[in-house]
């Protein structure tokens, strides 16, 4: 467990070292990394057998995912026309690769910085921080989870113009708005600090654009 699921609690992560070779090409002394040593404690008896459980029926469910997504669609497939059969797939497509995308963002980019930021942080220097494995398992799980959820909003913009509901105009001028759910959205599915929150609303705005386009294609080819 501490090589995939733990790993983004080393400063060797690929991503950490990944950025840090970024900050380096461009000038900066800025370095992403555990400033002290990373003690995770453990208190109770089951409590790793307990979270091995867990971990397991998280994988279980990332895994099986795509399968799931297959599944429902040919359970529906029998009541579409064959117009909407051939939308359909790409739509089953879409929605596995952007939550799959989402979910390897959460675990690469954003729990790394998260749980880094949260352990760098302190109140004061008297402080010596023994971190709780199953908060840091939450953690990573709530990044990961979170994040790939959220990613589908392409494919929501989608579903909810085909139906009539979204139109690429609401979109434009709620833009604004659209920022401010954005960094509300971040803030919940995030950790409780404000690195996480502005990492995670970056994509998010990005996506947010991307759905803008979206939303004018369907518009576009419906009317």
């Amino acid at each position: 467990m501490d090589r995939f699921v733990l790993a983004p609690t080393r400063n060797d992560f690929y991503s950490l070292k990944w950025l840090n070779y970024l900050f380096k090409i461009a000038g900066s002394d800025v370095e992403i990394k555990f400033q002290q040593n990373f003690f995770i404690l453990t208190r109770k008896l089951y409590e790793e057998f307990n979270l091995s459980i867990s971990v397991s029926m998280y994988l279980g469910l990332l895994i099986a995912f795509p399968y799931v997504i297959f599944e429902i669609w040919r359970f529906i497939k029998p009541a579409l026309k064959p117009n909407e059969r051939k939308n359909s797939f790409g739509y089953i497509i879409s929605t596995i690769f952007f939550f799959l995308l989402g979910c390897a963002f959460g675990y690469f980019i954003l729990s790394p910085l998260a749980i880094q930021f949260g352990f760098n942080y302190r109140a004061t220097t008297l402080s010596h921080k023994q971190i709780e494995i199953t908060d840091i398992i939450m953690t990573i799980v709530q990044c990961v989870f979170g994040m790939g959820v959220i990613f589908l909003l392409p494919v929501f913009t989608y579903a909810l113009t085909a139906m009539g509901i979204l139109t690429p105009s609401f979109l434009k001028e709620y833009r604004r708005h659209s920022i401010v759910v954005i960094l509300i959205i971040a803030a919940i599915i995030t950790p409780p600090d404000m690195i996480s929150m502005f990492i995670a609303s970056i994509p998010l705005m990005i996506l947010y654009e991307f759905s803008v386009l979206v939303s004018k294609f369907v518009y576009k080819r419906l009317n």
